[in-house]
């Protein structure tokens, strides 16, 4: 997954210097839902968007009962962010991705966060006939670094986020 991750990053930073070249002036998007780019949780989603193809978003959430999470993301729009109808894109993360379920024996089970690298892909779609309102579905994959001897159980690898964002700025045109 590492070098999966590196080449990722490296295909957007490219995307982002073509932007730059082109002249392209970013914009905003903010919004709120629910899962790992909304800080594994119920959360907030700022996403700068740096041209038609590439973003860097930041997600602040609160993770189920267990603390208040945020991490970063470098998003690539391959055909472009301002499809009438889906815009596919893909995400790398890091950050807060996750919650684990440990189990400690006789004493029961108790859940922590997990900071780590996620990947993933999805889209956005206007709602509402309204240009400046979009939603948004991902799915990501996390393999997030734990310490040595901890034992899991159902910790999903494969989450889905879903959220609702309104566009600041120039709509990418």
């Amino acid at each position: 997954m590492k070098y999966g991750t590196l080449a990722l990053l490296l295909t957007m930073s490219l995307y982002a210097v073509t932007a730059y070249a082109e002249g392209s002036t970013p914009y905003l998007r903010a919004g709120a839902g629910y899962g790992t780019n909304y800080g594994a949780g119920f959360g907030f989603n700022n996403e700068l968007v740096l041209c038609r193809h590439s973003s860097v978003q930041l997600g602040v959430g609160y993770l189920d009962h267990i603390s208040w999470g945020t991490n970063v993301a470098l998003t690539g729009y391959p055909l472009g962010n301002d499809n009438p109808l889906l815009s596919p894109r893909v995400s790398v993360l890091y950050g807060r991705v996750n919650k684990v379920n440990i189990i400690e024996g006789i004493l029961g089970n108790r859940y922590e966060a997990a900071n780590g690298f996620a990947l993933g892909v999805g889209g956005q779609f206007p709602l509402f006939s309204i240009n400046r309102v979009v939603g948004n579905v991902d799915v990501y994959y996390s393999n997030p670094k734990l310490p040595d001897g901890f034992i899991t159980k159902d910790s999903a690898r494969f989450t889905l986020s879903a959220g609702i964002a309104y566009q600041f700025g120039n709509l990418g045109k």
